[in-house]
């Protein structure tokens, strides 16, 4: 049997089809690239945005969480709240990648017409509590 999961590993590790007589083993993990990084401060989120949010039609951004808490740690991600000129439907992944790419860590970007459908009344006070703008205002 273990000579059966090695064949399996290598494969995976490989690129190979992890299959090995009937063995199929789950995709490996593979972290985000910029994982186990301190995210910047406020200030200079606010400073390396600034030509994204122009080329993309941001008139205000937010940022909120541990971040705009002054308790981010290694790992922690930067969340931001984004009020565009013009919505950009599935370009939205495209920006979140970008700002992530900018920053150095993991990004989760929200539109302001999602903060203003949010329901759960405890999420949206914790979030409100944190907004912190970092462009535009």
């Amino acid at each position: 049997f273990s000579s059966v999961v090695s064949t399996a590993i290598a494969a995976q590790a490989s690129g190979a089809p992890a299959r090995a007589r009937g063995l199929v083993l789950p995709p490996l993990v593979v972290p985000h690239p910029t994982a186990g990084r301190l995210p910047p401060s406020s200030e200079e989120i606010g400073r390396r945005v600034e030509p994204l949010c122009r080329k993309h039609g941001i008139v205000r951004l937010e940022i909120f969480g541990s971040v705009a808490r002054g308790e981010a740690r290694m790992g922690s991600d930067v969340d931001l709240i984004a009020c565009f000129r013009e919505h950009p439907g599935l370009g939205m992944v495209m920006i979140e990648e970008a700002f992530s790419e900018v920053l150095g860590v993991p990004v989760h970007l929200l539109t302001a017409e999602t903060m203003a459908a949010m329901r759960n009344p405890y999420r949206k006070a914790s979030i409100d509590r944190d907004r912190r703008c970092v462009y535009g205002g």
